[in-house]
């Protein structure tokens, strides 16, 4: 079966989108499916396009075996609501265009953006072509809960946008049961199949020489008798990443923690400037935290092996929205993670009764300190949550697992290539 993957976001971005759609474009190939893939010039979460990709209407490339299509598009430097409008809208409109003229037995569009699935639904409908979307946030929902949509023409559109995309939709694939039960109150009689994300383990779990570890330790601010405290990915409005400042401002002077931060996104000046405020006024909190770039593959792995524990950032409004793909990625390292979300999210709950994870409230610094200090106090029992939260990605997510759940019987197998 030919299926045409149509993605915001794919490889070489680091976090996001961009990932979980080149890990799904990868195991369809893997099944024995010829894959192609349309998506846009990278930018994510840095809102910056590569050099290589400048100045370019369309770039063809082969990444692992699969043909992709990137198709160039408007990137702000500086995301507000409008111009992720435009921003969104510059790739959906050629996208849908470009679907008139591709073949493919099934087109599977992950959203959001929304008016990209939107659209995509609209063109294979008028070829009467097969149309699945793979929903990884509820887009309309998520804008309304953290203030970035308000009352008026632009919320009734993108609610009813949303409405025509699972009308459209031949079946809509879900990360996890709380989004499966959101939208399964705005559409009753939508088909609706839990695909959850995949991890490949065997990289991110790694053991680092006592040299290694301590040279990335010092690269991330911490000695060996720090408590170090290790955030990676988006820094984006869903996760509320200035919570992480204020964790070191209230750090007592005997407090052994210490906080590193790797990565880029929308929220990312936001927490520059309070870094530079700390430093401006020569606060002792500016020498317990770090902002680095965010590297790597390896790099991470490695920066996850190092670390004493993992932050987790969510906002409560978004607990049924979207599930956080760095969170898979942390529980398969083995170190201790540290999830400040809901206990409302069925996620959490499947956490919880797995003793693989701290629960914390959301955007609460004080609690997020005081489950660092308790770790920092208890080595056994951190050590303990890291080995049970390891197993419980090996059990739910490990990609052998997700394939064989939730891939093979939707899309099948057709003489599977091997990787």
């Amino acid at each position: 079966m030919k299926i045409l993957l149509l993605s915001p976001n794919f490889s070489p971005e680091r976090t996001g989108i961009g990932v979980s759609a080149t890990d799904t474009a990868r195991t369809l190939r893997r099944l024995g499916h010829e894959v192609e893939v349309l998506t846009s010039v990278p930018y994510y979460p840095q809102w910056r396009v590569p050099e290589r990709y400048r100045r370019k209407l369309r770039f063809e490339e082969i990444v692992d075996g699969i043909a992709v299509t990137r198709l160039g598009r408007y990137v702000p430097t500086r995301p507000r609501t409008w111009n992720r409008i435009v921003h969104e809208l510059s790739f959906a409109l050629p996208a849908a265009l470009r679907l008139l003229t591709r073949r493919a037995d099934l087109v599977v569009c992950i959203s959001p953006p929304l008016p990209l699935a939107v659209l995509a639904g609209w063109a294979c409908a008028l070829q009467r072509r097969r149309y699945w979307v793979y929903v990884q946030d509820i887009q309309p929902d998520t804008a309304l809960q953290l203030g970035m949509l308000r009352a008026g023409w632009l919320r009734r559109s993108l609610f009813w946008l949303e409405r025509r995309l699972y009308r459209v939709s031949e079946r809509v694939l879900v990360l996890s049961r709380d989004m499966g039960n959101n939208i399964r109150e705005k559409a009753p009689n939508v088909q609706l199949d839990l695909v959850p994300l995949l991890v490949d383990m065997d990289d991110l779990a790694i053991d680092l020489s006592p040299d290694r570890r301590r040279a990335v330790r010092a690269e991330m601010g911490a000695t060996d008798e720090d408590f170090l405290l290790f955030y990676s990915g988006n820094l984006g409005v869903k996760h509320d990443p200035e919570t992480l400042v204020e964790c070191a401002r209230l750090c007592r002077p005997e407090d052994p923690v210490r906080i590193a931060i790797a990565g880029a996104g929308a929220r990312e000046t936001t927490v520059r400037e309070a870094l530079d405020t700390l430093s401006r006024d020569d606060s002792p909190a500016s020498e317990r935290i770090r902002l680095l770039s965010l590297g790597s593959r390896q790099q991470l792995a490695e920066r996850l092996a190092a670390a004493d524990a993992l932050i987790l950032l969510q906002r409560p409004e978004v607990r049924e929205l979207c599930v956080p793909s760095k969170l898979i990625a942390y529980l398969a390292s083995g170190t201790p993670v540290i999830a400040a979300m809901s206990s409302a999210s069925s996620l959490a709950g499947d956490l919880s009764q797995s003793d693989g994870v701290v629960l914390v409230a959301p955007s609460d610094p004080s609690a997020i300190l005081e489950a660092a200090r308790t770790l920092a106090g208890n080595p056994a029992r951190a050590r303990e949550i890291g080995t049970n939260g390891a197993r419980f990605a090996r059990e739910e997510f490990h990609r052998d697992v997700v394939v064989r759940r939730y891939y093979e019987p939707l899309f099948g197998i057709s003489e599977p290539v091997t990787p």
